[in-house]
């Protein structure tokens, strides 16, 4: 069962976070609007971040004496695994495929483009130098390593100790589209709920976390990719 410190965690995850990223981003595109090179120190932050509180739940599991399946720490060529390992690898490959069109086709890069100037919360974070789009593929597997095991695997834990599954699976998607509210377009949240969707059904299906993670690394990385192609063939 949960313990007072996991009551702790799930509320400075469930709230604090959610509302503390909207304001100071809210914060960050006036600045931005003035100096892009802050965008890097954003970074930096996010990476910290996603880590400090990662780092919490492993410590805390590890000081606990849990096992380490509970939050989908494991693997084992079961059926079900292997299937997600499959699913995941398809999937990767067809992100990959359309970055790489992105960027070969002058059409489909000002497509791209225009859908980006709708969602302006999106396109304020996304990386405009070389140094800014390294550092962003560090935040990409950062966020595919930590939101894992922070949204999947730690509160799908958690919810699970109070209702059943399929409910402390949406429970912990609910919280994973609050935390990017800072993107401030009902568009980006329901393509993150969709992806989150998908994450999760991975996740539960499989009952390791490892193919997630996976998916959620290559789906930040490809998008990334995608754009940063586009916004220099459309130029």
């Amino acid at each position: 069962m949960p313990e007072i410190i996991d009551y702790l965690l799930v509320v400075v995850v469930g709230l604090f976070l959610p509302i503390h990223g909207y304001i100071k981003t809210g914060e960050l595109y006036e600045k931005l609007a003035k100096d892009q090179s802050i965008l890097a120190g954003f970074y930096y932050q996010t990476i910290l971040t996603l880590w400090l509180i990662a780092g919490a739940v492993i410590a805390l599991w590890l000081w606990s004496g849990r096992p380490v399946m509970d939050i989908g720490l494991v693997y084992s060529p079961t059926t079900a695994q292997l299937t997600a390992w499959g699913v995941v690898v398809a999937i990767s490959l067809g992100l990959f495929w359309q970055a790489y069109k992105a960027g070969s086709s002058s059409d489909a890069a000002q497509s791209i483009m225009r859908q980006l100037e709708d969602e302006t919360g999106v396109d304020a974070v996304m990386p405009k130098t070389p140094q800014q789009y390294r550092l962003f593929q560090m935040v990409s597997l950062t966020a595919g390593v930590t939101e894992e095991i922070i949204y999947r695997g730690y509160l799908i834990w958690f919810f699970t100790a109070y209702m059943s599954v399929p409910a402390a699976a949406a429970a912990s998607l609910l919280v994973f589209v609050a935390g990017h509210l800072y993107q401030r377009s009902l568009k980006a949240l329901l393509q993150v709920a969709g992806l989150g969707l998908v994450l999760t059904l991975v996740y539960v299906l499989s009952g390791s976390i490892f193919p997630a993670i996976l998916l959620h690394a290559v789906i930040d990385l490809s998008s990334n990719a995608t754009i940063w192609r586009a916004r220099h063939a459309a130029a």
